[in-house]
């Protein structure tokens, strides 16, 4: 597949949702035209039909780079860019797309989900609906869903939901690019033991406070803050759009924005 970040997509997908887009007449929706004028689908029957994972292919395509596609050969290779080859799909699309990541081995539990994950709602093997995950928190999980009420709009599921059939994991090429934009989180992983033990902290007195240089916070949702200048760091804050911070010291990317605590955030959304 092409390139496609996890940040972007859900950017688009917020994008649409914030303005309501509503369908047209008779199932009218401009994620059908651009997919039909791709040639992604054969025929083109998508315009007038259930267009939920419609919605979601069109914003892996759109958001798929490169971007240029005028040429009718690029227009045919646009599904080399989408999550799933619906080359021959129909209707709505959920059981072949759902179909899809169980083929490779690329279907999970809820439990397991991660944002940008695409999740299915349904029986098992008769999916009827589908969305895009945005957020993931306390046991809950957040999606941006075309078709939803006739429009594309947010929803808000607890993981216990019975409705949920599981989601499809997507290789984003840049898995942990995004990580400190506001919205990606990257997968726990279980703490090594350390082999050797942890001697006593020896309190070593600060030399005088340097003076930092003042940065302003530039992000869509809000700027985790870590516990070390890094993406695996654990998350201790977040920072939102429009914040000032004095960055003492930069490290690896990230900027330690405390002189007497070790808490960081990354250096790619201060300006």
């Amino acid at each position: 597949m092409g390139t496609i970040r996890r940040s972007q997509v859900i950017k688009a997908c917020k994008a649409w949702a914030d303005d309501e887009y509503h369908e047209g007449d008779n199932n009218w929706t401009i994620f059908s035209k651009i997919l039909d004028e791709c040639f992604y689908y054969k025929p083109q029957l998508k315009q007038g039909q259930p267009w939920c994972h419609t919605f979601v292919n069109c914003m892996f395509l759109l958001e798929a780079e490169p971007k240029d596609r005028d040429d009718e050969s690029k227009k045919y290779d646009a599904q080399n860019y989408l999550c799933q080859p619906s080359y021959d799909n129909l209707s709505c699309g959920c059981t072949f797309g759902a179909q899809y990541f169980r083929d490779r081995d690329l279907f999970l539990p809820v439990k397991e989900a991660m944002i940008g994950d695409v999740i299915y709602f349904g029986k098992r093997g008769e999916e009827s609906h589908v969305g895009i995950i945005i957020d993931i928190e306390d046991g809950r999980v957040y999606t941006v869903e075309g078709n939803k009420g006739d429009m594309v709009a947010y929803g808000d599921y607890s993981m216990n939901y019975t409705k949920i059939s599981g989601v499809g994991r997507i290789p984003f090429d840049d898995y942990y690019d995004d990580l400190d934009g506001g919205t990606v989180e990257a997968p726990k992983e279980d703490p090594k033991p350390d082999p050797k033990p942890t001697p006593a902290p020896v309190i070593i007195p600060k030399p005088a406070a340097p003076k930092g240089k003042k940065y302003t916070v530039s992000v869509n949702t809000h700027l985790n803050v870590r516990h070390g200048p890094g993406s695996g760091y654990q998350v201790v804050d977040k920072l939102y759009n429009g914040e000032e911070v004095t960055v003492y010291e930069e490290q690896n990317g990230f900027g330690r924005i405390s002189n007497d605590m070790d808490i960081w955030v990354s250096m790619k959304y201060l300006v």
